[in-house]
């Protein structure tokens, strides 16, 4: 089953109803929401409903939400200082951080900004730049002409 967030027009909606004395299920049916998510938007604010205290909650909710990070300022410094030295970040784990960090979580960071590092500072894996292709193309010795 799936299902939207009220959005502050909608609480506005909520707040107005609920002052006019409408009950849960009309007021539901009102805006096109089922009863109990208007029920629960109504006991989520303390107090008489307000759309604007609703939005402010939603939006403080929703900037916590998820796995906090392991990043801190320590190990930032320490991976950065690594990573210029041109270690790569398997061996920042394996020979520092062995059991709390992968080194996935490393490339990670330094995809995202986290940290303050370029792609650059990595030694280069896999195939260099400028190599060409070469299936396709026929090791000919001798053309038909010769």
């Amino acid at each position: 089953m799936s299902y939207i967030h009220l959005t502050i027009d909608k609480q506005s909606q909520i707040e107005v109803l609920r002052r006019e004395g409408y009950s849960v299920r009309s007021i539901a049916s009102l805006i096109g929401a089922h009863h109990s998510t208007v029920a629960r938007e109504l006991n989520r604010v303390e107090g008489e409903y307000s759309a604007i205290k609703a939005q402010e909650l939603a939006i403080s909710k929703s900037a916590n939400k998820g796995r906090p990070t392991k990043l801190t300022h320590q190990l930032a410094a320490l991976i950065e200082s690594r990573l210029q030295q041109t270690w790569y970040p398997e061996e920042v784990v394996g020979a520092e951080l062995a059991g709390a960090l992968s080194f996935k979580t490393i490339y990670f960071w330094i995809l995202r900004g986290f940290l303050a590092v370029t792609e650059k500072v990595l030694r280069w894996k896999g195939k260099k730049p400028g190599t060409q292709e070469k299936r396709g193309y026929f090791n000919i010795k001798k053309t038909i002409k010769d």
